[in-house]
């Protein structure tokens, strides 16, 4: 097995989950990790065992890094994955790959003239447990898929204004950091953009004060009639649980942003009959658990096996299409980040 060495752009919290996956993951090493501060940098790499630390600049120059992880906050992606890929590293970059669709095509083109590959980290897709959701919704199975009802919100108080997630200028709110998942999941199990798409967002209103999207429910239609209605959110806690529907059966996925069971309901005559599908994720002995990051490094793992620049199940059209319509979204609702103004 080829051992592939990484380097992380970012020192967050999303660093230290990820990395309880990646120290159980067979063929990988960590080799760097940058941050925008010496010192974050070097307490991450103490604390995670990171053999040498700096800025940004250091990992993406670094002979030994193959792969960058890019994990700071949305609006810096496209910049700190442009800089990975233009000095030839591949690129692994978290959700949402970027604020626009337009930039993320950008990104697309960058991966294209350096040859190296690029991936957006919907880890979702990648579950085993989301992998089996797709097979039960079949003819001869569940039956078709007719109806998707999922929500994932958090909240967070007043005292905690200054939190990425209600800052504009950081582009808060909870489409593009929660929201995406509910539209990664249609987009999933649909394989396809939806052909109407109708939407409330509560947001620049009296009772708001951070001037970003607080709450949102989005209605899609896609092709063959299938629907999906989807409630996100950074003001509101809301189950992160999804209801999918066949003409007569159900599936019940708790926490379906990283799921490991799936709660089967099936019609018979007039009783409901109820399995529960496990999907343990593996952990080994002595490490912290593993939300289950695992997949999503094992799968850029198989794609640089075959010299893949772009994964089959998280295709660059994938990302883009959910970007576009995160995009179609915010114009209907007239939210547009400081930085989109200058």
């Amino acid at each position: 097995m080829k051992t592939y060495r990484w380097g992380i752009l970012g020192a967050g919290g999303i660093v230290r989950r990820w990395m309880r996956g990646a120290v159980q993951t067979e063929g990988m090493e960590i080799c760097a990790i940058g941050s925008r501060t010496l010192e974050s940098a070097e307490k991450a790499a103490k604390e995670l065992n990171i053999p040498r630390f700096g800025d940004y600049l250091s990992v993406v120059t670094d002979p030994e890094v193959e792969i960058c992880y890019v994990a700071v906050p949305h609006p810096f992606h496209k910049e700190l994955a442009e800089l990975a890929m233009n000095h030839g590293k591949h690129v692994l970059v978290e959700k949402p790959a970027t604020v626009t669709e337009k930039d993320w095509l950008s990104l697309c083109q960058c991966a294209k003239k350096n040859g190296v590959f690029l991936m957006e980290a919907v880890w979702t897709r990648l579950f085993p447990a989301t992998k089996e959701l797709k097979k039960l919704f079949t003819e001869d199975n569940l039956g078709k898929l007719k109806l998707i009802n999922c929500a994932f919100s958090g909240y967070l108080p007043d005292m905690m204004a200054s939190h990425r997630n209600l800052r504009p200028d950081m582009a808060g709110g909870g489409l593009l950091d929660m929201g995406v998942y509910c539209l990664h999941l249609a987009d999933f199990l649909y394989d396809a953009e939806p052909e109407q798409v109708f939407s409330l967002c509560d947001i620049n209103t009296d009772h708001n004060q951070f001037g970003v999207d607080e709450q949102a429910v989005i209605i899609a239609r896609y092709p063959g009639g299938g629907v999906a209605s989807m409630a996100t959110g950074v003001r509101t806690a809301m189950r992160d649980t999804a209801m999918l529907y066949a003409a007569s059966n159900s599936v019940e996925v708790p926490v379906f942003w990283k799921p490991t069971e799936l709660r089967v309901g099936r019609t018979q005559g007039r009783q409901l009959i109820t399995e529960t599908l496990r999907f343990p994720v593996e952990q080994k002995e002595g490490f912290a658990p593993d939300e289950g990051y695992r997949y999503e490094i094992e799968h850029v793992h198989e794609c640089l096996d075959q010299g893949l620049t772009e994964s089959p199940e998280i295709t660059w059209e994938v990302s883009a299409r959910v970007l576009r319509l995160c995009d179609k979204l915010r114009a209907e609702w007239g939210l547009v980040y400081p930085f989109e103004k200058e």
